[in-house]
């Protein structure tokens, strides 16, 4: 007499709650942009084209997924000394961003702050275009003002946990001349944007000229670089004004082309401490957090 099982696979929609996927498994998700040389999103990729590593231990990845759930979008803009020249220019970056992903992600909510002279929220996190475009006219210089990036990234993720934001992003643009102000270090900025999950995407604009190397602007620049990278995102340089609105597109097509990577992980009461997420393909590269527990 034949007797018959039957296996049911029940799937999660969070790391923190993932299902068990067999009885020594549970699956888990990896939200990563994937691009080309030109750092354009690459499209048609598969479970085959990624490898995932945990503490250096390779997992199993079951299947790719399009990464639809919506954002919640903080933007941070310079408004400090000798940024109204260029002002214009983010303005209407903004404008073509926010109309990029609401095209696609039509529920991603966003909100702005700026940081010229202090930090301020001009409009709050919500799904109002209009609320968003009332903050961005309200964008102006702080004339003799440094710049509070650090601490404006550590205020952009209190007010995202506020909101419960379950798919945090931060973009920043900023002048790369500018002085920072900050008494927040990298370290404990990246703590912040590490323990709520955010992706950080910066848009420097580089400018003929001196450069300030003061332990802040250095600190700063770790967290443009370094920490923006660790975290899922990326910092872009832009040259000259000219080149800061195709910049705001090309990082609005890289969150809207974001993929699902569903992997499986053995069962273990000491959770790993880092992920590392790669592609088999040549000539592609996978912006993905190197955090774990998100």
């Amino acid at each position: 007499m034949k007797t018959h099982l039957a296996l049911v696979v029940i799937a999660a929609t969070s790391v923190a709650a993932a299902a068990p996927l067999q009885r020594t498994s549970r699956e888990q998700r990896a939200v990563v942009s994937v691009i080309d040389k030109n750092g354009a999103p690459v499209h048609d990729m598969a479970a085959a084209d990624f490898t995932v590593r945990e503490n250096d231990l390779a997992r199993e990845v079951l299947r790719v997924e399009e990464a639809s759930d919506p954002m919640q979008i903080m933007v941070l803009v310079d408004t400090s000394s000798n940024m109204q020249v260029v002002l214009p220019e983010v303005r209407r970056g903004l404008q073509a961003f926010t109309h990029a992903v609401l095209g696609k992600s039509p529920q991603t909510h966003f909100g702005l702050m700026e940081f010229g002279d202090r930090p301020n929220q001009l409009a709050p996190l919500s799904n109002s275009l209009t609320l968003f475009e009332k903050g961005v006219n309200g964008l102006s210089e702080h004339n003799g003002g440094g710049a509070y990036l650090m601490q404006t990234i550590v205020d952009a993720t209190k007010a995202l946990k506020k909101a419960d934001a379950k798919r945090p992003v931060i973009v920043v643009f900023i002048r790369e001349a500018s002085p920072e102000f900050s008494s927040e270090r990298h370290l404990e900025v990246e703590d912040a944007v590490k323990k709520l999950g955010a992706s950080l995407w910066a848009i420097v604009l580089q400018e003929p000229g001196p450069t300030s190397m003061s332990e802040e602007v250095i600190s700063r620049d770790a967290v443009l670089g370094d920490v923006s990278t660790r975290s899922g995102g990326t910092r872009d340089t832009v040259l000259d004004r000219n080149g800061i609105t195709p910049r705001f597109t090309q990082i609005a097509d890289r969150l809207t082309s974001m993929y699902s990577v569903v992997y499986a992980r053995p069962e273990s009461l000491i959770p790993p401490s880092k992920i590392e997420v790669t592609s088999r393909r040549a000539g592609v590269r996978v912006l993905a957090s190197r955090w774990t527990g998100q």
